[in-house]
C-alpha cells in the first residue's frame, strides 16, 4: 500500500510567535490571575474600599494560589 506524501506546512514566523504568545497568555493557570487583576484594578465597584497596596497584596495571593501551588504539586 502506498502512502500519500504531503508537503510540510510552513507558517510565517510572526504567526508562530503570535500563536505562542496567545497560548501562554491564555493558559488555564493564568485565567484566574487575569480575572482577579481585572476585578481588582479595572472593575469600577469591586474592591472599592481597598488601597492600591491592599489590591496588590490580594493579587499576589491569587498568583501564589493559582500559579505556584499547581506547579509544585
Amino acid at each position: 500500500m502506498m502512502k500519500e506524501q504531503t508537503a510540510p506546512l510552513f507558517f510565517p514566523t510572526w504567526l508562530m510567535r503570535m500563536s505562542q504568545l496567545f497560548s501562554v497568555l491564555f493558559h488555564p493557570l493564568f485565567i484566574g490571575v487575569l480575572m482577579a487583576a481585572y476585578l481588582l484594578f479595572i472593575h469600577p465597584t469591586y474592591f472599592i474600599g481597598y488601597s492600591e497596596r491592599a489590591k496588590l497584596m490580594k493579587l499576589l495571593i491569587v498568583i501564589n494560589n493559582n500559579l505556584f501551588f499547581p506547579m509544585i504539586v
